[in-house]
């Protein structure tokens, strides 16, 4: 990751694990998203500069991005289980 801030690196990750996604391949984009989840918690991170704004802006935009192309499956899966009725 030479020449790449940590920040720069995780925007990289984010767009990954929103390609995963919109192929369809919901697993993989889960995983990737909770790798970043761990990452982000650890600490690990050194405190974000202001030279970083524009990869952290690029990983909140990767999320939204992932997050609306979630939304109509989500709805997609609701309107199926209604479909099924009350099963045990």
């Amino acid at each position: 990751m030479s020449g790449r801030t940590p920040y720069q690196s995780f925007a990289i990750i984010a767009s990954e694990m929103r390609k995963y996604g919109e192929a369809g391949n919901w697993e993989k984009s889960a995983e990737i998203a909770a790798q970043m989840n761990t990452l982000l918690r650890s600490g690990k991170l050194p405190a974000p500069q202001a030279a970083d704004r524009e990869a952290i802006a690029a990983v909140l935009a990767e999320i939204a991005a992932l997050t609306e192309r979630a939304g109509p499956l989500k709805e997609d899966i609701a309107r199926l289980l209604a479909a099924f009725g009350d099963t045990p």
